[in-house]
């Protein structure tokens, strides 16, 4: 059983940044189900409107979670935890506000907030938020395993309102990174 299969491409031309990605995955435990068809994984364009400041727009993981937000390759086990699986919203279509600066980062997204990529079947947005810290010389928190020059802490704080059709959603979260040599 192959368990996910991506092919894309990305790129950046000037202040623009784009990325097309197809793939297909199977259920990574019990609860999730696996259709086996081929579809738009990351689909979306950014624009990075000042030095500090990018927006996104298109299909992209809503930031939710660090261990939703790093690639499957970077992450220490096989797969993510079943409660990052099922409590974070994953990937929707939306636009995203992304900024850095001196270790802090802040992101702020407005996403369709129905799981669909082509369409929506509801009035209601999914709103959400995600800031971090970190503390670190190498300060490289794209992976959570491997060697690092110096000890590297990270502390993300993040939030998602989801007005559903029937429901709304609130869930909110915190994580921390720590790297030492």
């Amino acid at each position: 059983k192959l368990r996910r299969a991506r092919a894309g491409f990305q790129g950046e031309d000037g202040a623009f940044r784009y990325a097309v990605v197809l793939g297909m995955s199977s259920g990574a435990d019990g609860l999730t189900q696996s259709t086996g068809t081929v579809g738009i994984v990351d689909a979306y364009g950014g624009w990075q409107v000042h030095s500090l400041v990018e927006l996104a727009a298109g299909v992209q993981k809503v930031p939710f979670g660090r261990e939703n937000l790093l690639s499957s390759s970077e992450l220490v086990f096989q797969e993510r935890a079943i409660s990052s699986n099922h409590i974070g919203p994953g990937r929707e279509l939306g636009l995203l506000s992304t900024t850095e600066s001196s270790g802090a980062g802040l992101q702020l997204g407005i996403f369709n907030g129905n799981g669909s990529i082509v369409g929506d079947d509801n009035d209601g947005l999914l709103y959400a938020v995600r800031t971090t810290y970190t503390h670190g010389e190498s300060a490289d928190t794209s992976t959570t395993y491997g060697v690092v020059e110096s000890p590297v802490v990270s502390v993300g704080a993040n939030a998602f309102f989801d007005q559903g059709t029937a429901t709304n959603t609130l869930a909110y979260g915190a994580d921390l990174l720590v790297r030492a040599s």
